[in-house]
């Protein structure tokens, strides 16, 4: 499939890109085609969603959409509230739409963002949207923390504070082979510390087969 080059990890995302990608044998792509047809993959699931933010800000009958999806009206009325963030962060909406950041990246941003005064939030985007499709999501996370907390020192030590009062929680998940995930919620510089000692210990211990997250 000499088609699949490597310009296409730079090309917007297009029906053309689409086609080529269902039209692909991707079990005969070399390593690197692969890389590059999976950057196409993703670059299509991002444009995609975004068109369903699109859809989803002005649909009314969320019970017909509901029924057509087979997913409950509830879950359809929290991804509209979330479809919001194509007015409240238009420019990364738009690399969303160039395939040039994911949808969680868009939103581990708005996240942070979403209870500041509306006239800040360009201010903070300015300095993201430049620097957005280089970062990992932890790394666009902690860089909108910080300039959060610049923007809005009072309002971000507030809801702090208040998160580490109400937002504490110990949640139990049942796993497949009789095992199960256990999540803690805590301050982050808590949870720091008990991930730390945790690992500390286990790297204390005589070495045998088992790994330092076993």
């Amino acid at each position: 499939m000499s088609e699949i080059t490597r310009e296409l990890e730079s090309a917007e995302p297009s029906g053309a890109m689409l086609d080529l990608l269902l039209g692909a044998d991707l079990s005969t792509l070399t390593a690197e085609q692969q890389v590059t047809a999976f950057v196409m993959a993703r670059k299509i699931t991002a444009v995609a969603d975004h068109a369903r933010l699109c859809i989803l800000r002005g649909f009314d009958d969320l019970a017909e959409m509901s029924m057509a999806t087979h997913e409950s009206e509830q879950s359809l009325f929290r991804q509209q509230e979330r479809a919001e963030v194509l007015d409240r962060l238009p420019r990364l909406c738009e690399q969303l739409r160039r395939g040039e950041i994911d949808l969680r990246r868009l939103e581990t941003v708005d996240e942070r963002v979403v209870h500041l005064d509306p006239a800040t939030i360009p201010q903070i985007e300015d300095q993201l949207v430049e620097v957005a499709a280089e970062l990992t999501r932890t790394q666009l996370a902690r860089r909108t923390t910080k300039l959060v907390a610049e923007a809005d020192p009072l309002g971000y030590e507030q809801r702090r504070q208040k998160a580490r009062d109400t937002e504490r929680r110990i949640e139990f998940y049942p796993l497949p082979n009789g095992m199960a995930e256990l999540r803690i919620r805590m301050s982050a510089i808590d949870a720091r510390q008990c991930y730390d000692i945790a690992t500390a210990d286990a790297r204390a211990l005589c070495k045998d087969c088992r790994t330092t997250d076993q």
